[in-house]
């Protein structure tokens, strides 16, 4: 038993290694992609509120009527920046990191732009 076990163990392990290996090899472009995701939540959130919409985040609401849209950038840099230092300590594993930045500001990105394909006059 604890021989199947381990056998499983090791094709888990193979197969995370396998992953890393893949992103290790286009992280580049996973650290371009997260940018321009960064860069179209920024860039959609700003003419969003040029149209009339409201930011959804409270907080992020406060600190752009605070500080404008640089706030909403600045608080996305630092994160990147954090993210920068948890890539470097995590070593390879830390790969994921991009990915993990990026997904949310697709998300974000994507929802924005249907709001305003739904709130701008066609």
């Amino acid at each position: 038993m604890s021989t199947q076990l381990s056998a499983q163990a090791g094709r888990g392990a193979n197969r995370h290694r396998s992953l890393t290996d893949r992103l290790v090899a286009v992280e580049p472009q996973l650290w371009a992609a997260m940018l321009v995701t960064l860069i179209a939540d920024v860039a959609l959130t700003h003419y969003g509120l040029q149209v009339g919409l409201a930011e959804g985040n409270p907080l992020m609401r406060a600190a752009i009527e605070t500080a404008g849209i640089a706030a909403l950038f600045g608080i996305k840099l630092s994160i990147v920046i954090f993210g920068v230092g948890v890539r470097l300590t995590l070593g390879e594993r830390g790969v994921v990191v991009p990915v993990g930045l990026a997904v949310p500001w697709l998300l974000a990105a994507v929802i924005n732009a249907v709001l305003l394909g739904l709130a701008l006059p066609q």
